[in-house]
């Protein structure tokens, strides 16, 4: 759980902060320092390397009414692109 927890929180910062800066310098100093904190502050090992590329949704099961769903990490790629062709959406992230 505490794992889900600080990867959820990575993501979040990634989002807020990461996503603003416009140069890679600044954006690896900054993945680096985010991983550097969860390590130390959280006690969660981890890396900035290992967590590239995480996405999270509450849309992954189309047909559960929007106040049921539930805001998880999507692993499964190939479901996503799945999901987004069929809803006519594009994740320029994935391409």
């Amino acid at each position: 759980m505490k794992l889900c927890v600080t990867r959820l929180f990575y993501h979040e910062c990634q989002r807020v902060f990461h996503d603003r800066l416009t140069d890679e310098a600044d954006k690896t100093i900054f993945c680096n320092s985010l991983a550097e904190f969860c390590t130390k502050t959280l006690r969660e090992p981890i890396t900035s390397e290992g967590m590239k590329g995480l996405i999270y949704g509450d849309f992954m099961k189309m047909r559960v009414q929007r106040e049921n769903r539930v805001y998880d990490e999507i692993v499964n790629k190939e479901k996503l692109i799945h999901i987004l062709h069929v809803s006519g959406t594009t994740l320029r992230v994935l391409s």
